[in-house]
């Protein structure tokens, strides 16, 4: 691999701290990590905007790191490529967990359609907040409820 890469246990700074964080468990843990992936491919960790990831195409995109080392599955193509039992989002400020929550854990599916906390999409879709690629998204976190 290049100098982040080096297949070497070390303290690292760097964008492939995953990476070193794997050769440091197989050395001293036994441990081989394995990719945090359903049995359909789809990510359990989203490393970028859920409504961006739910909508790429692999083949459109063409490949680039995202894609690198990655076993290809129907859902790089197809879309709706996060699991329904994700473990974690990256990348949002901490007032997007609170409609996460909202979402997830039943806030939303009890409101009442006049509660001005809410977002109603023009089908009537009650939810946390006007999520990009609405109904894309608004779908991937009803399935996840």
């Amino acid at each position: 691999g290049n100098l982040e890469e080096d297949g070497t246990c070390r303290d690292a700074y760097t964008g492939t701290d995953e990476v070193v964080t794997a050769v440091c468990l197989k050395q001293y843990a036994n441990v081989t990590a394995e990719p945090a992936i359903d049995s359909q491919g789809r990510e359990e960790v989203a490393l970028f905007d859920i409504s961006d990831i739910l909508s790429w195409n692999r083949t459109q995109m063409g490949e680039w790191w995202y894609w690198e080392g990655k076993e290809r599955f129907p859902c790089h193509d197809k879309g709706d490529c996060l699991a329904h039992l994700p473990m974690a989002f990256h990348k949002y400020e901490p007032q997007y967990f609170y409609d996460f929550e909202k979402e997830f854990y039943g806030y939303v599916t009890k409101a009442k359609k006049n509660d001005a906390s809410l977002f109603i999409s023009d089908n009537g879709s009650l939810a946390s907040r006007n999520w990009p690629n609405f109904d894309m998204t608004y779908q991937y976190l009803q399935r996840v409820r």
